[in-house]
């Protein structure tokens, strides 16, 4: 029996015909073990006798009953994995074509911790262009290693998402990484600890995964458990980024308590409003707030600025004659 090098998990809830786009983007070879974890999907919405994968070569299906999330779901995943290296997608996504191939490149690399990798972005229904990847892209883009180490601290700190990565699972094993078991945010703080203490990581600039935009996924249309769990995750995340001396790192809160007022009315702001109290980051919550004002108004002003330096030229051309209109 061939070793198997890549474990590819994807947890899966409620879109079997997207989840079938993504399968069908990853080669079948014997060094390939593809986990599917299903988080109780609804009967009505799933065909469970024709569930995309189960029977197929190289892939595994596992199904659960708790529907306790994505995270949840990752962590089946991580237990039943085998792989020198762990990959993880979204069931709504999938890869780019020939990605195996740029990452064949690296997996005889033992000392490697994290590869990180651009990605591409596409809606999901039509496959037109979208934006959703582009910090992503962005920051890779400028990567440029030990010469610029404020690039490699955003790298490991600011990139929640774990689908543009691939871990070392004896890496993964060794910091006993796992995800949080929650609605909203589940990855970031298995992203962030495997960035806080890779020893080794390495960039590639090819775009090997390509992220959907999707209006009806969760992160556009979040709920009030959600939002808490999301503001709950950044609360527990500035809280990390201080123990470690990362205070620069520490993630805004105060769009989510906004976001939650606008959405759900004024008992929703307060009971986010009354987290962010109870974690003690009341003090950074109104200096994120008084940072924004202060940038707003600095752009208000230089816009004024400008303006006026506009009608002064225009005014000095008048009157010296030598405007053309």
């Amino acid at each position: 029996m061939a070793d198997i090098n890549y474990s590819i998990i994807i947890p899966h809830k409620n879109i079997p015909d997207l989840l079938r786009r993504c399968l069908n983007s990853i080669p079948r070879r014997d060094d390939i073990q593809i986990i599917v974890v299903d988080d109780n999907s609804d009967e009505n919405k799933v065909d469970f006798k024709h569930f995309p994968g189960v029977g197929e070569k190289c892939v595994e299906v596992y199904f659960t009953k708790e529907g306790r999330g994505a995270g949840y779901a990752r962590n089946v995943g991580l237990r039943h994995a085998k792989g020198k290296w762990l990959l993880f997608a979204d069931a709504d996504d999938f890869y780019n074509q020939n990605f195996l191939k740029v990452l064949d490149l690296y997996i005889g690399d033992e000392l490697l911790d994290i590869l990180y990798f651009s990605v591409s972005s596409v809606d999901s229904e039509t496959l037109e262009y979208s934006n959703r990847s582009g910090i992503i892209s962005d920051l890779i883009a400028k990567y440029r290693g030990d010469e610029n180490f404020d690039n490699e601290k955003l790298l490991r700190y600011t990139l929640w998402v774990p689908w543009n990565k691939m871990f070392n699972r004896n890496f993964v094993n060794a910091c006993h990484l796992t995800f949080d078991e929650i609605i909203s945010g589940n990855d970031a703080f298995f992203v962030v600890r495997a960035g806080y203490f890779a020893r080794k990581i390495k960039v590639e600039y090819s775009e090997l995964y390509c992220v959907t935009y999707r209006t009806s996924s969760l992160t556009y249309c979040p709920s009030k458990i959600s939002l808490e769990d999301a503001l709950d995750m950044r609360l527990r995340l500035n809280n990390f980024f201080t123990s470690i001396g990362e205070n620069n790192m520490s993630v805004l809160l105060y769009g989510l308590v906004i976001l939650g007022g606008k959405r759900y009315g004024v008992i929703e702001f307060l009971k986010l409003f009354v987290m962010v109290i109870r974690k003690r980051q009341l003090h950074l919550f109104f200096k994120q707030i008084n940072a924004c004002l202060k940038y707003k108004f600095l752009g208000y002003f230089r816009n004024l600025l400008g303006l006026i330096l506009y009608f002064k030229f225009i005014y000095c051309d008048l009157y010296r004659g030598d405007f053309d209109f």
